[in-house]
């Protein structure tokens, strides 16, 4: 009960508390369908209905990157390189995903990917969740564009190497 899924609620209900939804957005994909209930299905922060299915998380997935290319638009159209110095800057948009492995090599993954290596630029930023922290499940491209690892217990060294880059 402390573990990568409260940490993802914590932050949530923490920034959804500091901040306006003119300031902080989220899209939460939860699988589980049990983990992100009431409480998150009314905050005024969603981005987006919280996706429960695979489906559902493929199109939530599909907004948030297409929201990127919304935002990069305007960006370039008024000449603006960093999403901050907008005259109204966009809300911080944070993508939170728990159970990542259900995405494994599959279309929403490949979405995750250009979300992963632009998103940050135009105030959208991931949190990834997952129980089996290999590069079959999470593509490395997301993994090398996610600034911050935070790891709890891990059964082996290599699941350590996986998210710290350590033993």
């Amino acid at each position: 009960g402390s573990g990568k899924t409260n940490l993802m609620q914590s932050v949530i209900l923490q920034l959804a508390q500091k901040h306006t939804p003119s300031e902080f957005t989220v899209s939460i994909v939860d699988t589980k369908q049990v983990d992100f209930g009431p409480t998150f299905d009314r905050l005024p922060h969603l981005f987006a209905k919280i996706a429960h299915t695979v489906q559902e998380a493929g199109e939530l997935i599909g907004q948030v990157e297409q929201e990127r290319l919304r935002r990069q638009a305007v960006m370039a159209s008024e000449g603006v390189a960093d999403w901050r110095d907008l005259a109204e800057p966009f809300p911080l948009l944070l993508l939170v995903v728990d159970e990542a492995a259900d995405f494994a090599r599959t279309a929403a993954m490949d979405t995750l990917v250009d979300v992963a290596r632009k998103g940050r630029a135009f105030g959208v930023s991931i949190v990834l969740g997952t129980q089996l922290p290999s590069a079959k499940v999470i593509d490395a491209q997301v993994r090398a564009n996610l600034p911050t690892a935070i790891a709890f217990q891990c059964r082996t060294h290599l699941e350590s190497q996986a998210i710290l880059g350590t033993g």
